[in-house]
């Protein structure tokens, strides 16, 4: 226990280039499975929950791996380095994450969390030199105490982050408390407060906004569940939301239809495409397609093509083509139920669902749906007019489904492998997708769904009525919900966006020097010809623009600007601008591909370190400081 944190790592670093890593015999252990299990070989052992896993046997190790493989998800380990002290202790957080899930039915997303935060923490005991026997209970509560003590000290650094650590603190005491039956492990302990004042609401979206984005979603699941459950006939006429108000011809190809508000696609098609007249909903004739392609014979086959493509399709009820446009209204019933059941997007992609529920009345307007989800009885709370869409999505889901079986009430659908679980990335995924028929679409998330509803059971009930509807507490709905009045809506988004300024700002002063590379000339800005932003000394992004920008070609410089990158990848959506995202952000994603390209091409040595660099940030997320401290004040005020 001795051994300090600066002299451990140099310990450490030593023997890790002395470590011979190998492979070592496994076992995947998934915890939403294993009612009971006996750990006879904790090292062997990987936890899996759903899509996610955990190799928590690679800790019985003092070298390992610092991240697991991509296909393996193993680490490699030094097989000398195995130490009793630390098998122990694993064996005991295993039989832990299998008896909580036994207890409390908790998704995969709240299990993945605890994993993250244990990971913390035995990373913290192994660069400490803490890893000891802590199935003493002296020791352990020894260790719990300087771990809360080193969260305390980080959190002193970064008052923003106060939160975080106060989170980091309570988990950890009450997964060791019921991991080893010891009621005394945080006794002694002075724990942070958690800061209400960086708890902001979120306020409801604009009524626009959600009659918009269930627009959307209505027209994709009615349109195309209407054609996979009625056999209808390529190409067929599709009525896009009533905000467009207008209809595209389907085909089944890689394009599909070209949309009216999308004029720019009808220059990108692909040869098979060409041969298509999207206005009309027909094939073109030979001599209008020999005058496309300025060649009879590609004309000829291009269209032969298409038109077997279309009687392949016509004639087989569950063609690859007809099963895509069925998984497309899947996923638009998925958002569907959000907004109207107003569950969270992890409790929904995690729903199990055994075909068994029954409908109750709550009040003159809403229903309860009560069904059995794995182990656990759930409920949730609808308006009276969505019963009958929920009863259709079932049949269309049996439908789709066909032979195969799924536990999930909603998931995706593969020709040929069948049902599997949503991804983890649905919004965006869907919402690329939806950008195909309107580029300047945006689904509406989940917390704003739950806000938006927070707020009109806020403006004629209490808040105990409103978190029993949410299926969350009223401190809930009053710390992270708006409240329904509109002023007091408009209050709140003052605050939050002067909170967020002033953190901003204050960071900006701070590390102004280090944001995205160096600057020869501070307070003078002077604009390169054809900026297409104003140079401000006071916005990183216009230093981009400015003629006293100077970029190191080095490490460093280089991780400075792809941060950048991925810091604006990760905020685009939440552009409150009237300009487009391409218009407010691709300007700034050119530049630093330029300056970056630039280095790249230099030299063979450039070009490795920038492939090198580009993938620990993107890939890794191993950011620049400044630019992964802005994205941590943004998570803390709950803006991501």
């Amino acid at each position: 226990m001795g051994l300090g944190k600066a002299s451990c790592s140099n310990a450490e670093r030593r023997l890790t280039d002395m470590a011979v890593f190998s492979r070592r015999e496994i076992v995947f252990l998934d915890v939403f499975q294993a009612s009971d299990y006996l750990v006879f070989a904790p090292e062997r052992i990987v936890l899996r929950a759903g899509a996610r896993t955990f190799d928590i046997g690679a800790y019985c190790y003092s070298l390992r791996e610092a991240k697991a493989g991509t296909r393996s998800l193993v680490k490699l380990v030094d097989l000398s380095s195995y130490c009793q002290f630390r098998s122990a202790l694993v064996g005991v957080l295993v039989k832990y994450c299998i008896n909580i899930v036994t207890l409390s039915g908790m998704p995969n997303s709240t299990m993945s969390t605890k994993w993250s935060m244990l990971k913390n923490f035995l990373e913290w005991c192994d660069e400490s030199g803490n890893f000891v026997g802590m199935s003493i209970s002296v020791v352990r509560r020894t260790v719990v105490k300087k771990y809360c003590e080193h969260l305390a000290y980080c959190a002193r650094l970064d008052d923003r982050a106060t939160n975080k650590y106060a989170n980091l603190q309570n988990q950890i005491i009450e997964i060791l408390t019921q991991a080893y039956n010891d009621d005394f492990v945080g006794h002694g302990i002075l724990r942070l407060r958690l800061n209400n004042s960086l708890c902001v609401p979120t306020a409801p979206p604009p009524d626009e906004d959600q009659v918009k984005s269930l627009d959307m979603c209505y027209a994709v699941y009615k349109g195309f569940s209407a054609f996979f459950m009625g056999f209808q006939k390529y190409p067929f006429k599709w009525d896009l939301p009533k905000y467009i108000g207008q209809a595209v011809w389907v085909f089944p190809c890689i394009i599909k239809f070209i949309s009216p508000l999308d004029s720019q696609r009808c220059s990108g098609l692909n040869r098979a495409a060409g041969v298509i007249d999207f206005n009309n909903g027909c094939v073109l004739s030979l001599e209008l397609a020999e005058k496309v392609f300025n060649n009879r014979d590609t004309a000829r086959s291009c269209r032969n093509l298409m038109l077997q493509t279309i009687a392949h399709a016509n004639s087989d009820p569950r063609n690859f083509r007809r099963v895509e446009l069925a998984r497309y209204a899947m996923f638009a019933f998925f958002f569907i139920f959000q907004a109207k059941a107003t569950v969270s997007l992890t409790q929904a992609i995690d729903l199990k669902w055994s075909g068994e529920y029954s409908i109750s009345k709550a009040d003159p307007k809403f229903r309860v749906i009560k069904f059995r989800a794995g182990a656990k009885v759930q409920n949730f709370r609808v308006s009276s007019d969505f019963v009958p869409e929920f009863e259709e999505f079932l049949k269309f889901r049996a439908r789709l489904l066909g032979e195969c079986k799924c536990d999930y009430l909603f998931f995706s659908f593969d020709s040929k492998k069948g049902p599997f679980p949503l991804p983890e990335g649905i919004v965006q995924q869907f919402n690329r997708t939806l950008n195909r028929v309107d580029p300047c679409f945006r689904l509406l998330r989940t917390r704003e769904w739950r806000a938006a509803k927070s707020d009109f059971l806020l403006s004629s009930n209490s808040p105990i009525i409103a978190s029993d509807s949410l299926q969350n507490t009223p401190e809930t709905i009053v710390d992270h919900y708006a409240e329904g009045r509109d002023t007091d809506q408009k209050i709140q988004f003052k605050a939050f966006y002067e909170r967020l300024s002033e953190v901003v700002v204050k960071t900006t002063i701070s590390l102004l020097q280090i944001s995205v590379a160096c600057c020869d000339s501070y307070g003078s800005p002077l604009a390169e010809r054809g900026a297409p932003i104003e140079p401000d000394c006071t916005k990183e992004f216009g230093c981009l623009f400015c003629a006293f920008l100077k970029v190191h070609a080095s490490e460093g410089g280089v991780r400075k600007l792809l941060s950048c990158r991925y810091f604006i990848y990760r905020i685009s959506y939440i552009n409150s601008s009237t300009k487009s995202q391409d218009d407010l952000y691709a300007p700034i994603i050119q530049r630093i591909n330029e300056i970056v390209e630039y280095i790249r091409v230099a030299s063979e040595e450039f070009g490795a370190m920038v492939e090198r660099v580009e993938r620990s940030v993107d890939v890794d997320e191993e950011l620049d400081p400044y630019w992964e401290s802005r994205i941590q004040v943004l998570v803390e005020i709950g803006v991501l």
